[in-house]
Formats: C-alpha cells, structure tokens, sequence
C-alpha cells in the first residue's frame, strides 16, 4: 500500500515492513513491521494509519504509537477514507466489476 498523510508525508510497503519516504532524499525509514504481509494501507487526517494484512486490519496511532485490532476481515480488500470519516474497505470479486464494501466509523 502507499499514501500521504495530512502533512504530506509518504508511506508505503513492502512485504510485511511500512516506510515512511523521505521525498528530498529518496530515504526510507521502517516504522512498523507487521505481523504478516500488509496488502494496504490508508492513513487519517489525524496521522492515525489502518492497515490490512492477512490477519485483519490494525491501527497504528500517531500521537502515542499505540497499536490494536481495528477488524476482523475475510479475503483481500482496498482501504479508503471518506469524506464522512468511515474506514472503507472495497472487496473485488473475481475479475469482474462486482465488488461489495464494509465500513466503519473512525
């Protein structure tokens, strides 16, 4: 997964490790290492970071680094943010159009 944060900020991922990219020197910083592969990641405009793995979503704090259990999931989904502050996870199916979603307040 990769996005901004609020402030601009890069993250992205790679197998179960999240970056935050420095965009001026191309560094890359790990700041979270996940406990299974992250299929993707959103973060909110307080900085607070949801990510998908294969053992559910998890949220990361930004102001205390506080890690929990977000949600329990079934196969592999898309993570967005709405503009309402729901955690939306989109779900395709197959190769087709036919997509369903969940969502939570957050």
């Amino acid at each position: 997964g990769v996005d901004l944060d609020a402030e601009g900020q890069l993250f992205a991922s790679a197998a179960d490790v999240i970056y935050e990219l420095d965009k001026l020197t191309g560094t890359a910083t790990a700041v979270y290492t996940a406990t299974a592969d992250v299929l993707d990641l959103v973060v909110d405009d307080n900085g607070d970071m949801y990510v998908e793995t294969v053992d559910g979503v998890i949220t990361l704090v930004a102001n205390d680094g506080t890690v929990s259990t977000f949600a329990t999931v079934d196969g592999q989904g898309k993570l967005a943010i709405s503009p309402d502050r729901f955690l939306v996870r989109m779900i395709p199916h197959g190769g087709s159009w036919d997509t369903t979603y969940e969502e939570w307040a957050i």
